[in-house]
């Protein structure tokens, strides 16, 4: 498993995040959902598997998760976790195929204090907002992409 912090998507948008880390032997999984209420039954997603990690609860002023596991009662679990949601969400649809030329050019993106994505490419500065944030225009927007399983909007600056 590999260890992070990750976001927590609730309804399609990020309410919160989860880090991942490792305490001796065992894994210790710590989420947070400021000023959420309500049921969520907590998994952890990626390599198109799912880990259940259980129930939410009230806390922190929103909702909160603590759960520690063993690498045995990982076994089931995502190796590279992407995000956590609700238990028994829908597979992400998978980012259309890149055209050929695409494909062979690779983008570094930078994150910076808020999220966002900031990146060169082909002479020109480019800015990635979550689709689930509502921003208003960064500058001229472009073709929407995937990255690392976050659809982002992409504004040339």
């Amino acid at each position: 498993m590999e260890t992070g912090e990750y976001p927590v998507l609730l309804g399609g948008e990020r309410a919160g995040s989860i880090k991942v880390r490792r305490d001796g032997i065992r894994y210790v999984f710590e989420a947070s959902c400021p000023g959420r209420s309500g049921l969520v039954r907590l998994s952890i997603y990626g390599d198109g598997r799912e880990g259940y990690l259980g129930v939410m609860q009230p806390g922190e002023g929103g909702l909160v998760l603590r759960r520690s596991l063993s690498r045995s009662e990982l076994r089931n679990f995502p190796e590279k976790p992407t995000h956590a949601g609700e238990r028994g969400e829908r597979p992400r649809q998978a980012a259309p195929e890149p055209k050929r030329e695409e494909a062979e050019k690779v983008t570094w993106w930078r994150r910076d204090a808020l999220g966002l994505l900031h990146a060169e490419e082909d002479g020109r500065s480019l800015c990635a907002v979550p689709r689930s944030l509502r921003m208003a225009r960064l500058g001229r927007e472009l073709e929407p992409r995937w990255i690392e399983g976050v659809e982002y909007r992409i504004f040339e600056q």
